[in-house]
């Protein structure tokens, strides 16, 4: 992977990455379709025939487009079970576009006021772990390691991630990797 920032090098990267994927129908980006994001870039692609020409008789079926992350330069192809935006949202939920948000919250850091009282009260409110527990993952927490607490469900964990962040926590729901 290499070191990317711009929009340019991520379209030089999503290049390369086509001419790498072994098509016997030569690819090209749709740059009018580019989206730019903070942490990156999704780029659509078909076939070049129908990028010069734009008529449907050449356009590909069943290919996905690519992620282009910001920074690193790693490129996730995405599927096409699912929208574009599913993708998007698993990514910036989990850091992987293809794994769903699960129930473990991550408790990240914190911030100037973090509010530990808050906290404990969001933590065993959205979940069924003891109040000693949740003492220890906050007191964790502040003291500058990740932690980590299972929400009693998905809903819960996002709303748990959420009032955190309002007690000036850093705190994110993490993949569901069970079924992998």
């Amino acid at each position: 992977m290499r070191r990317v920032g711009t929009r340019a090098e991520a379209h030089a990267i999503a290049e390369d990455h086509l001419r790498g994927m072994g098509s016997n129908e030569p690819l090209a980006l749709l740059d009018m379709a580019t989206q730019e994001h903070a942490w990156g870039w999704i780029f659509f692609y078909s076939s070049r025939r129908f990028v010069e020409t734009l008529d449907d008789r050449y356009g590909l079926v069943g290919n996905g487009s690519l992620l282009i992350e910001r920074g690193t330069g790693r490129v996730w192809p995405l599927g096409t079970a699912h929208g574009v935006e599913h993708y998007i949202d698993n990514y910036t939920r989990t850091g992987d576009p293809h794994l769903e948000p699960g129930r473990t919250v991550a408790l990240l850091g914190s911030t100037a006021g973090a509010d530990a009282v808050s906290a404990i009260a969001v933590i065993r409110s959205l979940s069924d772990a003891p109040l000693p527990e949740v003492k220890r993952i906050v007191a964790s927490c502040l003291a500058g390691r990740t932690a980590r607490v299972e929400a009693r469900d998905r809903e819960s964990a996002e709303r748990m991630a959420a009032a955190l962040a309002k007690c000036c926590f850093r705190a994110r729901c993490e993949a569901d990797t069970s079924g992998r």
